[in-house]
């Protein structure tokens, strides 16, 4: 072989090595970080759904490498999926307790990255929440926590204060945040809880109204204005009877009629909206 074709085939050969390498070379952080971000903007489907979750779990084992705003964009985004998928799911069924409560970890592990958090949590959760200042964490851990302790009945009442310490320290941190759920999941909590037990009906309408006014485009927050005050409830929080019938009617036809803005939980919230017209048609 002549110098001229032994240069040609090394050229050739080294050629085939870089594209071999480039093949089997992992995605930067920057890449996958890309790729869950449009798999959750379309986590309307299932497929979306489960696909981002994939893609941010795959960047866990590596997060001591990813920047703090990395981490705890990754650990937000996972408590919130797996609280989503959950929802979708039922929310009520406990065959879905396991997503809750890799949701709640994430929450945790996000709070975590705050030191002064991580240092007095397990002492004094309160004064833990005064040290944090990131509301995804708070609502995310709050949401899956509390679903986890309507699993538990009796047995998770003295937890209760530390999921309502996370909706008053997301309220207090911004009140607006993912369209005022902080408002609108306390109220909901405080409705449904037995006064023995903290539930001010008051102080639920309150926080209720509130969030409506603050993001009446996230339907959701109309829902729960309908549930938590339109009907009654027993000492279980289960609806026994109408208290505004015209109320529920108002809030729950709006969001019916109403476009999505918040893709993923406008389209939530109109499925529990015909559940509760069905339960409202029950009282006549």
């Amino acid at each position: 072989m002549n110098p001229t074709s032994v240069a040609r085939a090394s050229l050739i050969g080294a050629a085939l090595f870089v594209l071999a390498l480039q093949a089997t070379a992992q995605p930067s952080v920057e890449d996958v970080l890309q790729q869950a971000q449009s798999a959750f903007d379309a986590r309307n489907s299932l497929a979306k759904l489960n696909q981002a979750i994939s893609l941010y779990e795959s960047l866990v084992p590596q997060l001591e490498a990813l920047t703090s705003a990395q981490q705890a964009l990754v650990l937000n985004r996972l408590a919130e999926l797996y609280y989503e998928l959950g929802y979708s799911r039922d929310d009520e069924d406990e065959a879905n307790r396991p997503l809750f409560e890799k949701g709640k970890a994430h929450g945790l592990q996000s709070l975590s990255l705050n030191s002064r958090f991580k240092s007095q949590q397990s002492r004094d959760f309160p004064a833990a929440l005064a040290a944090v200042t990131d509301p995804s964490a708070l609502l995310w851990t709050a949401n899956n926590w509390g679903t986890l302790l309507g699993f538990d009945g009796i047995r998770g009442v003295p937890q209760l204060p530390n999921v309502r310490g996370l909706y008053e320290r997301c309220i207090e941190v911004d009140e607006t945040y993912w369209g005022a759920s902080c408002h609108n999941a306390l109220g909901a909590m405080l409705a449904s809880l037995p006064s023995f037990l903290g539930g001010d009906f008051d102080q639920a309408k309150i926080h209720l109204q509130r969030a409506i006014e603050l993001s009446p485009d996230y339907l959701t927050n109309h829902v729960a204005l309908a549930e938590y005050v339109g009907f009654a409830h027993d000492v279980l929080g289960n609806i026994n009877d109408v208290r505004d019938r015209e109320l529920v009617e108002r809030e729950l036809n709006f969001v019916m009629e109403s476009p999505d803005v918040w893709p993923f939980w406008d389209q939530q919230a109109k499925k529990d909206a015909q559940e509760l017209l069905k339960v409202l048609a029950r009282f006549k």
